[in-house]
């Protein structure tokens, strides 16, 4: 059940990664250039995507594919929300470090790990520290649940590498300390919002319903359907408060603000004392357009909770803000505490 007690601590991404589609990424150019033949002018960044894939296949036409065509348009492709088609586009980009980069990060998010993990592999040796941080973190990353060990190490490389992905890493590196639990650890990447890390650490305890539940909550993140997940996760787990938890806040994120509703009544009865519950339940009736039912729901939140800041804050914004989704989802992860049989001795 839930408990008061806060584990994770509130993080900032790194200033030198951004998060985009739930992979960790290291920036770079959305589109290259190519420096103008006799015949044309260069390939600008500044161009309009559809408008510079025109321009790249209408030179490859007249020239044929060079390396530093075929770099642009997977670039493109990738700006797009395509990597698939990236993919395609940088296998035929030759053999660079930047090249071999940009396929481990498109396999990453096409969930291609046995793919991402040789490219990434091939990294390690000859790369400036910038990237051997990033590589280092991208296997942690890969493979936290299902070695957690080797995952700490390769994360710890990387923070003392990299200050900036230090405080990025730190609650990660902190759980695979004392818990070798992939749902924990799920968490934990959910915590980050590295959605598509997240996914495949819950697909490690396929018979736990909140593992189910939160690889549901993962996929729909990524916008994938999550409902054969969340229907097993309520199979094993009708009566379980934090299955019901994650299935009001799928259905929040779906848009579907009755059934969230449902859902968060039926956790708040199976736990009425826990004030992350409650003041959830309060949300939900927001949500719904009943802001007298919120308000009384988020004041017996701050009651039980002792005059947790935090739940008085939610009531003085109630009639002007929505509490976000992401707040909820951190709210309900922070307050789940790691049992004793878990810590690694």
């Amino acid at each position: 059940m839930f408990s008061s007690r806060r584990f994770f601590l509130p993080l900032a991404l790194a200033a030198a990664a951004l998060v985009i589609g739930g992979v960790l990424r290291l920036p770079f150019s959305v589109v290259t250039s190519e420096p103008p033949d006799a015949g044309g002018a260069a390939i600008s960044s500044q161009q309009r995507p559809l408008q510079a894939l025109y321009q790249v296949e209408e030179r490859a036409l007249k020239d044929g594919w060079s390396s530093a065509l075929a770099e642009t348009a997977g670039s493109i492709w990738w700006a797009l929300g395509d990597p698939s088609e990236a993919v395609a586009y940088w296998q035929m980009a030759g053999d660079s470090e930047a090249i071999r980069r940009r396929l481990a990060e498109a396999y990453l998010e096409l969930g291609e790990w046995g793919l991402a993990s040789d490219l990434l592999r091939s990294l390690e040796t000859g790369a400036d520290d910038s990237t051997r941080a990033w590589v280092a973190t991208q296997l942690g990353l890969m493979h936290a649940a299902s070695d957690p060990q080797s995952a700490r190490k390769w994360l710890e490389q990387a923070a003392s590498a990299e200050s900036g992905y230090a405080s990025s890493l730190a609650a990660l590196i902190n759980t695979l300390s004392v818990t070798s639990n992939p749902v924990r650890i799920g968490m934990a990447l959910a915590r980050l919002e590295l959605w598509q890390h997240a996914e495949h650490a819950f697909m490690e305890a396929p018979y736990d319903p909140v593992a189910l539940a939160f690889l549901a909550l993962s996929r729909e993140q990524l916008g994938k359907d999550g409902s054969v997940y969340l229907s097993a996760a309520l199979r094993l787990g009708e009566n379980d408060s934090q299955v019901r938890y994650l299935e009001g806040l799928i259905y929040r994120l779906r848009g579907d603000y009755e059934a969230s509703l449902a859902a968060f009544i039926q956790a708040t009865a199976l736990h009425p004392d826990d004030p992350a519950l409650v003041a959830e339940l309060g949300t939900a009736y927001q949500h719904v357009g009943d802001l007298v039912s919120a308000e009384r729901w988020l004041q017996f939140a701050l009651d039980l909770s002792e005059g947790d800041s935090a739940y008085g804050a939610r009531i003085e914004s109630l009639r002007t803000e929505e509490a976000t989704l992401r707040d909820a989802i951190a709210t309900m992860i922070d307050s789940v505490p790691i049992p004793e049989s878990e810590t690694i001795p």
